[in-house]
This record gives C-alpha cells, structure tokens and sequence, in this order.
C-alpha cells in the first residue's frame, strides 16, 4: 500500500468568516515533530459531534461508513464538490491535516479549501487550490494553512444579505472538498481530519461588535484595522514611497550582462534574425533573442496601474467615505453588468505619479522590472507598458469558436476542430496576430482553448453528451460503426442497451465506463485535430512568431506530446504547485515554458492590489 504526505499552500485569498457553536467535542492529543518537540493535534472527524446530514454536495455522493467517509463522484456534473461542516475552534491552529485514500482504479487528485478560504471561481480552483495526488490503491495525508476565522463574517455577510447581494446563509466555516470531472467514475475515503498546532488568541479586532468594526475600508482599499510596515495612510506617503523608490533604482540599473531584451550579451552568440525564437544548444532548450542571444524568460504577468474594481453595490458601510463620490474619483468609477465598482489601483497610481499617470507609471514599471532582474511582460498586461517597447512580452488568445455544446468551461471552451467552420473561424480570432508578428519585442503568443484542462482519458465519453448536431459527435459515431459494424456489438462491449446508432447519436447521457477504451482513441485523434489546425492557422497568420500553444493545466503525458508536436514551445500552468516540482517528459522534444504560478510576499497584506 503506498502512502504519501504533502503539505498544500493555497493561493486564494483568505475572507473573514462565521463559525457557530455546532457543540463539538474535540478529541486531543499530541504528535512528536523535528527536534523532539510535541505538536497538538485534535481530531475533527471522526469525532462527537459531526453531523454526516449537515454535509452538502454537489456531484459528489457522500456516505458515512463506520469512522469515514466515502465519496463517489457523480457523472454530468461539471465540478464535483462537497462541503464539511467543521467546529468553531480551529483560531490560531497552524494548519488542517487530511487523510484519505483513492478506491478508484485511475490517478485521482483531490483538491481542498480549508474554512477561511474564499472559494475562487471553479476554473480557478485548478490553479489556486491545494491538491493531494493519490494512485490507484494510495493512501496520503495533506496539510492545509488555517487562518483566524472571525465571528464577524456573520455581520459582513447579513449586510451583504439584505443589499440583496448576497444570500443570507453565504458563508465559508466548511472544509471544501473538490474534484475535476474526467467523466470517469472515482471512489476515494477520508477517513481521518485533525486540526494542528495551538489555538491563540483571534486579533483585538475580531472580538469587535460590528459597530465598532464597520467601516473596515479605509480610503486607499486598504484594511483599516490592522498595522504594517509600509501602510499608506495619506497621499503624501504615496509620493513619498515613489521618490524612494526612484532613488532606490537609480542604484540598480539591472543585471551588466543583459543586452535591451534582457538577454545573455555576454553568451554565445547565435544567429540573430530579429524575431524571438528557440533553439537547442548543447543538449538544451533556449529562447533566442533577436540579437542572437541566449534569452531566459523570468517575468510576471498583469504589469498595469488598472485593477478589476471592489463593489460597490451593497457595500456603503464597508467603506471610509463613498468611494468615487469626488470629482477626481469618479473615473475609477466603472460598471460592468449592472453593477458599479470602484478601482482602488488606478486611484492610488494616478495620485502617486500626478499628471499623465499612466506613463509616467509605465516607465516606472519597466525600470522595476529590469532592475529585479525580470526580462519577461506576461499576458494580462497593459497595451500603454508594453507600448514602450523596453521589455520583452507574451501574449495569450482564447478561442470561443466553434465550440462543443455542452462541454467545457464558459470562459475556454472546447473548441470542435470537425465543424465545417473551423478553419475560418480561427483566422478570424487569430486575425490580431498579424500586428504582433511585425513587433520585435513579442516573443510570442500563446492560443487557449477547453483542450488545456481537458484528460484524454473521459474526454470521448464527455463527447457523446453533446447534442446529435455536434459534429465531433458525428464523427465519433460514425468511428465506432466502423469498430463494431452493429449496434449489438457495441451493446455487448459496453454494457449498453441503445436500441440503434440514432439512439447512441440522439442520447446526451454519458455512456457506461466500459465504454472508454473506445473513446480514449477519439479523444486522441480530436486533440490532434485541434492542435494541427490551430497550429495551421497560427502559422498562417504569423508564420515568424513564436505559437507558444496552449495554456496546458495538470495535463496527461499523451496530451502534453500532442500540444508538443503542434506548437513551438509547450506552456504549462504550475499554480497548484512550486515551478521545481513540475516534471518534464523525456520523450517531449519541446521547450517547456512555466507560464503561471503563484509566489506571495509582503505586499499583499492589506488588500491586494490597490497600491501601485
């Protein structure tokens, strides 16, 4: 039996959150660590006083079985999750810890949000949430960071409740338990939940009523109720921070031995055609700048003095003022879908840097970049910084045509390469390329679509739930008539009872999982096909750039190679876990671009992103 021990980091941010006394009684004990030193451990579950009929699940069936639990995960359903209702004292406790077990017979990660985490979006779940990775048989343990839970969520989210922005019973006091639907069935057991460390004391502020606390909000979006070295607490600080910092990169011009592009001047020199490429030198993959110089990229994405807004609506009392309501505001003010939202970012940066803030901002942005030693703009950021042309950028495109009905993700969808309009509609979407492919300072672009997180594995039997129009669906019927000549034949394999191939094509029920040994070898030919014409119609457009592929997420070796064959450089995602642990094929014959991943620091505390 093979066990496994990790410790999960994750990056979604934490929120004030309510815990009511659900009459808990914790079962103590302690724990020798490093150094001989005693840890204390209290048990969650199994323990009096959990209620297996407070747990709420969507996608997930959720049994109790003597001292556990046992999940199966349902099929259709997109983003498996269950919720577990956890006791209130876990303040000042380091982390959680999680045993379970896969039953399955398939690789299976198993991704978490301890109480106090804000549940991001689901897609973003993938990335920013904790996983433990269990094979076929395995047992692990994983370790989840625990934060002070404060009581008066309760209030933030009353007010919010009756704003009629949020519902009343809104809250996150669960352990969150999440998993990606592959189409195949999995079965796995937590048989064990302990909370570690020792419980302290919450922060003066979280024993507050909410009269004192609100409003939490001061007026630059930071937190108001707590202190850290750097807080801005009037505009003066925020030119003062700037003239520091002026000061401070006059003194750090940035690495001697970078050329403009951030690249090796002092290396090897290789043949400069002034475009980004890649070759292989001495056994390794490098970028190539366009001098002809060895060029590793290190860089951050979203370089901009803009944000995505806080809300406003329903929210008056968390706020020092009314946010916007002054003249010199009220541009940051925006509305998107009805609702307003006010952007502390751009306020604070066009306050800082004064007239033409957002230049000015620009050219500071670049001098930081280079002085850090970072040669790389990633996606997400402004058109007025990389209009400057003094760091290297990347850019990304996300496909949303043809798509498969049915199948994916709203915000990438997959996108089926066997519509007749596939073709056209790609050189429509990658039309803005042609302005890229004349820029020196574009390394390259990438092209998203579903296919980065799909699994090869359960994406034929997905497949078959799309209406009969689909086309991909068409192609896969007619593959499997040519397989098994009669529908019997096919009956008898899976397990089935379609009464012809029009009943097969018409069902959008996902088929039995004997058939998927079938389907994995459509599954394989759709990838290919996707990749290739994409590949064909980058190259169409922007025949010099570099087809940096698509944004691949926790993917299977298989699906890697295809993306490897069709692309020039193969992008993976490593947000769920440190750059160093991602493990490259041997057999991929392609340069590996880490192109996200998640790194924290000091600045974040506060509120993120609202200071510039």
């Amino acid at each position: 039996m093979r066990q496994r021990r990790i410790s999960g980091c994750a990056g979604a941010p934490l929120a004030l959150v309510a815990l009511g006394s659900l009459g808990w009684a914790l079962l103590g004990g302690a724990q020798t660590v490093a150094g001989g030193e005693q840890e204390k451990r209290f048990t969650l579950f199994p323990a009096p006083g959990f209620d297996s009929e407070k747990i709420v699940s969507r996608g997930l069936k959720v049994t109790r079985e003597g001292e556990a639990l046992v999940f199966s995960q349902e099929p259709k359903e997109a983003w498996p999750k269950a919720l577990l209702p956890m006791p209130p004292r876990l303040a000042g406790c380091s982390r959680m810890a999680v045993a379970a077990e896969n039953l399955g017979k398939e690789l299976l990660k198993i991704r978490f949000a301890a109480p106090g985490v804000v549940m991001p979006t689901e897609r973003e779940a993938l990335m920013a949430l904790p996983h433990l990775e269990l094979k076929p048989g395995e047992k692990g343990e994983i370790a989840l960071p625990v934060k002070n839970i404060l009581p008066l969520h309760k209030a933030v989210v009353k007010r919010l409740s009756e704003a009629g922005v949020v519902k009343a019973d809104t809250g996150t006091a669960e352990l969150t338990v999440f998993v990606y639907q592959t189409g195949q069935p999995r079965t796995f057991r937590i048989s064990r939940i302990e909370a570690v460390g020792e419980p302290s004391a919450l922060p003066e502020y979280g024993g507050w009523d909410a009269d004192r606390f609100f409003p939490f909000v001061d007026r630059f979006g930071q937190f108001k109720h707590a202190e850290w070295s750097g807080k801005t607490r009037s505009e003066a600080d925020l030119k003062k921070a700037l003239e520091q910092e002026r000061l401070d990169l006059a003194d750090r011009p940035g690495p001697a031995e970078w050329n403009a592009y951030g690249g090796w001047a002092k290396g090897p020199k290789l043949n400069a055609t002034g475009r980004f490429r890649v070759e292989k030198v001495e056994g390794k993959w490098w970028f190539v700048d366009p001098e002809g110089c060895l060029w590793w990229s290190h860089g951050v994405r979203g370089v901009t003095s803009e944000g995505a807004g806080v809300p406003l609506d329903g929210r008056a009392s968390f706020f020092e003022g009314e946010p916007g309501a002054a003249a010199a505001q009220a541009p940051f003010v925006r509305t998107a879908g009805g609702l307003r939202a006010y952007d502390f970012r751009a306020a604070n940066t066009s306050v800082k840097y004064g007239a033409e803030w957002k230049k000015r901002h620009s050219e500071q942005a670049h001098a930081r970049l280079r002085a850090w030693a970072l040669n790389t703009l990633g996606t997400d950021s402004a058109a007025e910084v990389k209009a400057l042309r003094k760091t290297p950028y990347m850019e990304r495109i996300i496909l949303s045509a043809p798509r498969v009905e049915g199948v994916g993700e709203e915000e990438a969808p997959l996108i089926d390469p066997y519509e007749p309009d596939f073709k056209k509609e790609l050189e429509r979407q990658l039309a803005v390329c042609k302005a890229l492919a004349a820029d020196t300072w574009c390394v390259g672009v990438g092209v998203d679509s579903g296919i980065g997180t799909a699994k090869l594995s359960g994406l034929g039997r997905l497949l078959l739930t799309a209406p009969a129009r689909q086309a991909a669906k068409r192609r896969l019927v007619d593959s499997l008539k040519r397989r098994h000549g009669k529908i019997e034949t096919l009956n008898l394999a899976w397990k089935s009872a379609y009464a012809d191939w029009e009943a097969l094509l018409a069902s959008t029920n996902l088929p039995p999982v004997a058939a998927s040994r079938d389907c994995f070898v459509f599954a394989e030919a759709f990838a290919e096909a996707t990749f290739k014409g994409i590949a064909a119609a980058f190259k169409a457009v922007a025949p010099d750039t570099l087809n940096l592929g698509c944004l691949m997420r926790e993917p299977e070796p298989a699906l890697l190679r295809l993306a490897g064959w069709n692309s020039d450089v193969v992008s993976v995602s490593c947000e769920g876990l440190p750059p160093a642990a991602f493990e490259v094929s041997p057999y991929l014959e392609r340069p590996v671009l880490i192109a996200e991943f998640r790194q924290g620091g000091e600045e974040d505390r506060g509120f993120r992103g609202v200071l510039p």
